[in-house]
């Protein structure tokens, strides 16, 4: 959703190429409108649109459907209308001019946390009890089928609410990247950002570090309690752990970083986020808001 024609062609090659269906829409007006008629699972928004400004235009998309993934498009976006944009349900940006590399890796995020929800079978192959707790293997190409399952189960869980799904489900898909990549396959910040300017990136890396014996059999785990009010999201790794005193607070706006900043957007999705003393365990809670969503995909 953006007013130059060039800008939209460049961002709907891209996300057509990661995988997404497209319409395009030159104001918030009509994005507003496709919206409603088409239900997508992901929006491109420019936060300064005709006839109705991006922030408008999230707010009535949000009330509309508040599980849709809706990410920010801005030029040097503003620390506090940033905030404002994730307060309304925006799950991630990207930067005006746009850096390629940038785009792809929030498309990819996003869907691989969304869309795929088509065959849960292997997810629901990796459920070892009702309670709930999974047990996943190294593999990210299994993430994607592990969020999917934990957002239906999430969803039938609570009837009547008005969950977050996108929000919530691109947390767990952070921070099950980060328990496999960085706790289990001890991929460093370093290593991380120099696999993303080679052939292959990220998965070549991962690829070659589940064939050493120090990792390959190592696994992250996964434990969900349900309570009345709240949800609580238990993720361990078995890798050597960190020290939590050493995590920095990277602020909402800073996009110096392509993979930095996922923890500062899961802390805003969820309500509590800590970790054990030993660092390989992640603890989040998100506490359920009681009304009822006013419309709900079919």
């Amino acid at each position: 959703m953006d007013d130059v024609p060039e800008v939209r062609t460049l961002l709907c090659t891209l996300a057509q190429r990661r995988g997404f269906q497209v319409l395009e829409a030159a104001d918030g007006e009509e994005g507003v409108r496709l919206a409603r008629e088409h239900a997508p699972h992901l929006i491109l928004l420019d936060l300064r649109l005709p006839k109705l400004d991006g922030l408008e235009a999230l707010a009535q998309i949000r009330e509309e459907d508040p599980q849709v993934a809706v990410v920010i498009v801005a030029a040097l976006p503003d620390g506090a209308q940033l905030q404002r944009a994730l307060d309304l349900g925006a799950v991630d940006f990207v930067r005006k001019p746009f850096d390629a590399a940038e785009v792809d890796f929030v498309l990819d995020r996003v869907y691989r946390a969304v869309t795929e929800d088509a065959d849960l079978k292997i997810a629901l192959d990796l459920v070892t009890s009702r309670a709930t707790h999974l047990s996943l293997p190294g593999n990210t190409a299994l993430l994607g089928k592990v969020v999917a399952w934990l957002g239906r189960e999430l969803r039938q869980g609570y009837p009547g609410y008005e969950l977050p799904l996108a929000e919530i489900k691109l947390a767990l898909y952070e921070t099950l990247a980060n328990a496999v990549e960085h706790g289990n396959l001890g991929i460093t910040y370093d290593m991380k950002s120099q696999a993303m300017e080679e052939p292959g990136g990220m998965d070549a890396l991962v690829k070659r570090r589940l064939q050493e014996p120090l990792y390959a059999g190592r696994r992250v785990h996964v434990d969900v309690e349900y309570r009345p009010d709240h949800v609580v999201y238990c993720v361990r790794d078995e890798g050597e752990g960190f020290d939590p005193a050493t995590l920095s607070a990277r602020p909402l706006g800073d996009t110096t970083a392509l993979h930095g900043r996922g923890l500062a957007l899961v802390r805003h999705y969820m309500t509590e986020v800590n970790w054990n003393a030993r660092g390989n365990e992640i603890r989040m809670v998100h506490r359920l808001r009681g009304r009822q969503a006013k419309a709900a995909r079919p």
